[in-house]
């Protein structure tokens, strides 16, 4: 059985590059956090989930956090190709999974971690990639309007979790 998905990609040469990235975004207080092997859990994170990321991505995800105070207002992760995304090349990151707590949606938050994302990237991947279900309109609104572009419909395993382009 497989998840149908759509799959949106912008490449990082059609961003202006950031030189670091900021301390807060719309109001929240900004951070990325890079779980350690015996650091595997912060901000509410899922210590198990992020123990398979470290395994699969050698350790080379983070992930970036809004904070409202202690309230966890939005989390994306961010990683590089692994075996679940064949598609992707060597240089290329992926933004996912991704929640807005449901206290601050509607407020364009998700939009603007997607731009900011790539534009701190710029030089130094080729692409970034993200995904989301066919029925998960919000999302998709959301990667159009940060400049990400349709780039095809895809099939995730349900069991494997890897991703591939449908023809």
């Amino acid at each position: 059985m497989a998840a149908k998905l759509t799959l949106y990609k912008i490449p990082c040469k059609e961003v202006t590059g950031r030189n670091s990235w900021p301390e807060t975004l719309l109001g929240y207080k900004l951070i990325v956090y890079k779980p350690g092997l015996f650091r595997l859990s912060q901000y509410e994170s899922n210590a198990v989930v992020n123990f398979l990321w470290y395994i699969v991505t050698l350790g080379k995800f983070r992930i970036l956090f809004l904070l409202d105070n202690e309230i966890v207002v939005h989390y994306s992760y961010i990683t590089p190709k692994t075996y679940r995304f064949p598609f992707m090349n060597n240089n290329d990151i992926q933004i996912g999974p991704c929640a807005t707590n449901s206290e601050y949606q509607k407020r364009g938050i998700f939009t603007e971690v997607l731009k900011l994302i790539p534009s701190l990237y710029a030089g130094k991947s080729d692409s970034v990639w993200t995904y989301t279900t066919l029925t998960n309109l919000a999302s998709q609104k959301a990667f159009e309007k940060a400049g990400f572009h349709f780039f095809s419909y895809a099939s995730m395993s349900l069991k494997t979790k890897i991703v591939k382009i449908i023809s």
